[in-house]
């Protein structure tokens, strides 16, 4: 299977990537979304929310963005991706990333899901 891995920003055609996705895409495929430009407001407003949950529903969608505990489960529930993307914080010193937020994150994971 393919990653297909599209960048979404602000800026982003939604109509063209949709359109884009639908000629390119096979059933052994996935799409990652990658929604790391955009904050957690500007991922919830409609034409952005709207746009994740129909390549949800119409693709296996995987979700790159940076969630936190806080909202992973409600970000969940509402654009029911197949999976999400997650990823360690930025470096404390040279080569070494920091794990707390990730671990977090996956703690609010297996108790919610």
């Amino acid at each position: 299977p393919l990653i297909i891995e599209i960048e979404i920003t602000k800026e982003t055609d939604l109509e063209h990537t949709g359109n884009f996705l639908s000629q390119v895409y096979t059933e052994n495929d996935f799409v990652l979304l990658n929604t790391n430009y955009l904050t957690d407001t500007q991922l919830s407003e409609e034409h952005f929310s709207n746009f994740v949950k129909q390549m949800c529903s119409k693709y296996r969608c995987i979700i790159q963005h940076y969630f936190s505990a806080e909202n992973v489960v409600e970000m969940l529930n509402n654009l029911k991706p197949a999976g999400i993307g997650i990823k360690g914080t930025s470096e404390i010193k040279t080569g070494t990333k920091a794990f707390d937020e990730m671990n977090e994150l996956m703690e609010v994971l297996r108790q919610e899901l």
